[in-house]
């Protein structure tokens, strides 16, 4: 069975992920770990996001250890959070290849090319295209 954890990070970070714990370290494993935000507007009114935490475009593992000293504690998040994580994680995991795929490319571009400006040009368009399917994406799901 899968683990799934909320930490709080010493930065104030709250992040939820898969984990399993190396009995002979101090180091847990996160595996596609995401970060929650939370805003709370009232007594009554409150909001979250789930967000991918490892900078996806630049890391080919979803995989990360972590110190104990990086934390301040861990917590079981409720049942029904950690069915909005898979979810969650599940429309991330599409969204995330097709981004990885548009960025390997570019990375490609930029290592075969000395046109940076056609480059950068292409990129923020790319860019805009993929803001668009996010907020298309949260539309569906809220």
């Amino acid at each position: 069975m899968i683990k799934i954890k909320i930490f709080k990070m010493h930065s104030g970070e709250l992040i939820i992920g898969e984990f399993n714990k190396q009995i002979d370290q101090q180091f847990y494993t996160l595996t596609k770990p995401m970060e929650i935000i939370l805003r709370r507007y009232s007594d009554s009114a409150s909001a979250m996001i789930l967000t991918p935490w490892l900078p996806f475009e630049l890391v080919d593992s979803e995989v990360i250890e972590i110190s104990e000293d990086n934390f301040q504690y861990a917590i079981e998040p409720a049942k029904k959070l950690i069915q909005v994580y898979h979810k969650v994680k599940d429309l991330y995991s599409e969204v995330v290849s097709e981004c990885k795929e548009l960025f390997d490319k570019k990375l490609d571009l930029l290592l075969t090319t000395s046109d940076f400006s056609s480059i950068a040009s292409s990129m923020e368009e790319e860019l805009e295209t993929i803001q668009d399917e996010l907020q298309s994406l949260k539309g569906q799901h809220s």
